[in-house]
């Protein structure tokens, strides 16, 4: 598990330090399917971001869908990463509420969820913890928070992945 930890943190890095390889859609009200975003410029009443992640050789290594609930101020991101065989190895599920608890730094608590998937789409591990506003993990009961119960899918490759999100390269 150590090296698909290793490989997820490599394609996260890569994400953020490589925006030129990020093709970004976004979901508005009333929308059939994400449209793409041009200079990363998203409509006001966007509701959903999606980041597709292509490596240097142009292959989908990570799709990214964040949801955003401007009703309770809180970002959800749900993140597939993929092998070299377009077979997710890793996903990653985000939820990030404000919280008025002085006692946690950045305003913000995370609930953080990572399972890690075998060639047979078969969980090998799995972790999740708290973390603040600024991603430092925190010990606290998670019952504390209040996390909207949102409904998200695993998908075991990327064709499913695309079409799951309605994404149309």
């Amino acid at each position: 598990m150590t090296t698909l930890k290793k490989k997820k943190t490599d394609i996260h890095r890569y994400r953020f330090s490589r925006q030129s390889r990020v093709s970004v859609f976004a979901d508005t009200p009333g929308s059939k399917a994400p449209m793409k975003i041009i200079s990363f410029q998203k409509p006001d009443n966007t509701q959903c971001l999606y980041n597709v992640v292509r490596d240097s050789i142009g292959k989908i290594v990570c799709i990214a869908k964040i949801l955003y609930d401007d009703n309770i101020n809180a970002e959800f991101i749900y993140e597939h990463y993929f092998d070299e065989d377009n077979k997710t190895f890793a996903f990653d599920r985000r939820e990030l509420i404000t919280t008025a608890d002085e006692a946690i730094s950045g305003g913000a608590v995370s609930d953080f969820y990572s399972k890690y998937f075998d060639r047979s789409f078969k969980v090998i591990g799995q972790e999740n913890y708290l973390t603040n506003g600024i991603y430092q993990p925190i010990k606290a009961d998670k019952d504390k928070f209040i996390f909207p119960d949102y409904k998200y899918t695993i998908y075991k490759n990327v064709e499913e992945c695309l079409k799951g999100y309605k994404i149309k390269l």
